[in-house]
C-alpha cells in the first residue's frame, strides 16, 4: 500500500445488523469509528457479541483513537472489551461519555480510560486525520456524522441517520453537510439498515400523538417497552404521564442507565413524575402507572422477558394490563419477541405493536428516500454501503448506482479496501475478523458454545472410566449418568447396553498393552458418541473422565 492511500478495514457491522466497528488507516496511523455489539439469536446463555480485536491489538499500525458517533449499544457496547486490551482515547459526546463510563465501572480495567469530549461542529486533528462533525437526526440525542480529511482524500461517514423534520429536537444538519460537500467528498460510507423501506422515515410527533391517545384511554396499567436509548421518546412519555396524572416507573437496568445519564445532562424533562421501583410507586385509580420497561427485543435476561415468564420479583401481569411494544424488530430477534408476546397474552395482557398499530414506533434509521437524499447531498465519486445484512448492502449499492455513482464496493467484515482519488476503491485482502461471544462479562469461546448447543439439542452423557492397577486387577469398569437424553422408562436397559459396549472396547485396548490414559478416554468418548448417534439419532454432549486406582 502506498502512503497516500486510505485503508478501510471493517471489523463489524458489514454483513450483519449491529456490532458496528470500522478502521480508517493512513500509512501507519489509524482511527476507529464506533465499537459496538450485537445480540445473540440463540438461547445459549450469551448476552452480547463483539468484534474480534486481534488485528487492532496485535497489528503494527498505531491506533490513535476511537471516535464514537452516538450512544447505541451497537456503536459503544464493545468499548470495555477493547479498552481493557489497549489504552487508547475515546472521543465522544457528553451523553456517550456518561454511558461508556457507566459500563467501564462494571468491568475491571488495567488503566484509566481517557474520554475526550466532542460535539456538533467540533474540529479535531488526530495524526494525519482531520475530523469535523455534523449533527444528524437519529433515535438518540447527540448523533453525529463524521467528515474525515487526510492529505490525499476526504470521506463522509454518515453513521445512523434519517432526514426528519424541523419539529425534531435533533436536526439533520443539512447546512453543515452541504459545507462538507463544498470542501469535497471523495468517498461516502452510509447506513443501509432501512434500504428496503420505501419513502422517508416517519416523524417522532406521530408516535407521540399515537401513544398519548392510547395511554389516555387505557383504564389501568400501561407497560411501554422501547429502546431505552430513545431519550426523546422517553421524555415525551414522561411529559405525557404528568399531563395524564400517571406515575412513571422505570423497570430494568438499561432504562435506569439511559434515564440516569440523560437526566444528568438535562435531556429529560423535570417534574413531579414518580420514578422508582414497582413496589414504591402507587397503583390505583388515583395514580395508575406508566411503566417504562427494557427488553423490547425479547432479550432473555431483560425485565420484559422476566415479567412475561412470571419471574420478576415485584410485577405480575393482570387481565387489564396494556403492553405497548414501541420499537422495531431487529432482524434475528423475531422469534424471541414473539415468544414474549405469547407469554404476555396467556396471562391476559393486551398487546399493541407496529403490526397492529403502526404509529407506536417510527425508526431512527432513514428509509430508502432518506438514503437517496444523502447520496445526492454528498455527491461522492465513490461509495461503500455500511451497517446491514449483505442483501441490504447490495440494495444500497444498487441505489447509489441509480444516482450516477460508478465506483462502488460491497464488502463484509474482514474484507479490506484501499481508496485514492486516482484509483478509486480497490480490494486489498483480508484481516482477522469474527465474533466473540460474551456471557455476563466473560468472553466465551466456540468450544464452549458448541458444548452448550450439544447439551441443548441432545442432552449430556457423563462417563467415568475406572482403571485398576496391580497384578490380577479386575478389568476396567465404567460408571455413567445422563440428563436430557431420553425418558428412562421408555429406554429401559439402553444406558446399561451403552456402558457394556464401552467397557468391552476399553478392555480390548488394555489387553493390547499399548493404550494410554488419554487414548482410553478418547476411545470411550468416540464409542459412546457413535452408539448414541446410531440408536437414538441424536448427538448428546459426551464427557469422559479416566480415573486410575490401586486394585
Amino acid at each position: 500500500m502506498s502512503d497516500d492511500r486510505l485503508h478501510i478495514v471493517p471489523l463489524g457491522g458489514l454483513g450483519e445488523v449491529g456490532m458496528n466497528c470500522l478502521l480508517y488507516e493512513h500509512g501507519d496511523d489509524a482511527i476507529m469509528i464506533d465499537c459496538g455489539v450485537m445480540f445473540h439469536d440463540e438461547d445459549i446463555g450469551v448476552d452480547i457479541i463483539h468484534p474480534v480485536f486481534d488485528y487492532v491489538v496485535g497489528g503494527a499500525r498505531r491506533l490513535h483513537a476511537v471516535v464514537v458517533t452516538h450512544g447505541h449499544e451497537d456503536h459503544i457496547g464493545a468499548l470495555p472489551f477493547l479498552l481493557r486490551r489497549i489504552d487508547v482515547p475515546v472521543y465522544a459526546t457528553p451523553l456517550v461519555a456518561r454511558l461508556v463510563e457507566a459500563r467501564l465501572k462494571q468491568m475491571p480495567m488495567p488503566w484509566s480510560p481517557r474520554m475526550i469530549g466532542i460535539h456538533e461542529g467540533s474540529r479535531l486533528e488526530i495524526g494525519p486525520f482531520q475530523l469535523q462533525f455534523a449533527g444528524v437526526n437519529h433515535s438518540i440525542p447527540q448523533a453525529l456524522a463524521v467528515y474525515i480529511r487526510t492529505p490525499s482524500q476526504s470521506v463522509l461517514h454518515s453513521s445512523d441517520f434519517k432526514i426528519g423534520s424541523a419539529s425534531d429536537p435533533d436536526l439533520f444538519d443539512r447546512e453543515r453537510l452541504t459545507d462538507f460537500r463544498r470542501q469535497g467528498i471523495d468517498l461516502l460510507l452510509s447506513d443501509s439498515t432501512n434500504i428496503e423501506k420505501p419513502g422517508l422515515a416517519g416523524e417522532e410527533e406521530t408516535v407521540t400523538r399515537c401513544l398519548s391517545d392510547i395511554v389516555r384511554e387505557a383504564p389501568a396499567r400501561v407497560f411501554v417497552t422501547l429502546f431505552p436509548s430513545n431519550i426523546r421518546r422517553v421524555g415525551n412519555l414522561l411529559t405525557m404521564a404528568r399531563e395524564l396524572g400517571r406515575s412513571v416507573v422505570p423497570v430494568g437496568r438499561a432504562v435506569d442507565s439511559y434515564m440516569g445519564a440523560a437526566r444528568g445532562l438535562g435531556l429529560l424533562p423535570s417534574g413531579p413524575t414518580h420514578p422508582g421501583s414497582p413496589a414504591d410507586a402507587p397503583d390505583g385509580e388515583e395514580a395508575p402507572q406508566l411503566l417504562l420497561v427494557s427488553g423490547s427485543q425479547g432479550e432473555q435476561r431483560s425485565a420484559m422477558s422476566k415479567i412475561a415468564r412470571q419471574e420478576h420479583r415485584k410485577l405480575r401481569i393482570r387481565d387489564d394490563d396494556l403492553f405497548i411494544f414501541s420499537s422495531r424488530r431487529i432482524p434475528g430477534n423475531e422469534m424471541a419477541i414473539g415468544r414474549v408476546m405469547s407469554q404476555i397474552a396467556r396471562q391476559g395482557g393486551t398487546i399493541l405493536h407496529v403490526d397492529n398499530t403502526p404509529d407506536v414506533h417510527v425508526s431512527g434509521h432513514g428509509h430508502r428516500g432518506d438514503l437517496e437524499a444523502m447520496l445526492h447531498l454528498a455527491s461522492p465519486a465513490s461509495f461503500v454501503p455500511i451497517h446491514g445484512n449483505y442483501h441490504y448492502l447490495k440494495q444500497h449499492a444498487a441505489l447509489a448506482r441509480e444516482t450516477g455513482i460508478a465506483d462502488i464496493m460491497v464488502v463484509e467484515n474482514g474484507e479490506t479496501l484501499t481508496f485514492s482519488r486516482e484509483e478509486g476503491l480497490r480490494r486489498a485482502g483480508l484481516v482477522p475478523a469474527g465474533k466473540v461471544h460474551v456471557d455476563g462479562s466473560i468472553e466465551v469461546g466456540e468450544e464452549v458454545l458448541d458444548a452448550r448447543r450439544s447439551m441443548g439439542e441432545g442432552g449430556v452423557v457423563a462417563a467415568i472410566v475406572i482403571l485398576r492397577g496391580g497384578r490380577g486387577a479386575p478389568p476396567p469398569t465404567v460408571r455413567m449418568a445422563s440428563s436430557g437424553v431420553f425418558e428412562r422408562d421408555k429406554f429401559e436397559g439402553f444406558e446399561e447396553a451403552a456402558r457394556a459396549k464401552v467397557e468391552a472396547r476399553i478392555e480390548e485396548l488394555v489387553r493390547a498393552g499399548t493404550a494410554s490414559r488419554e487414548s482410553i478416554g478418547e476411545e470411550a468418548k468416540r464409542t459412546l458418541e457413535k452408539y448414541y448417534s446410531k440408536h437414538l439419532s441424536s448427538r448428546p454432549l459426551v464427557t469422559v473422565e479416566v480415573v486410575e486406582i490401586e486394585a
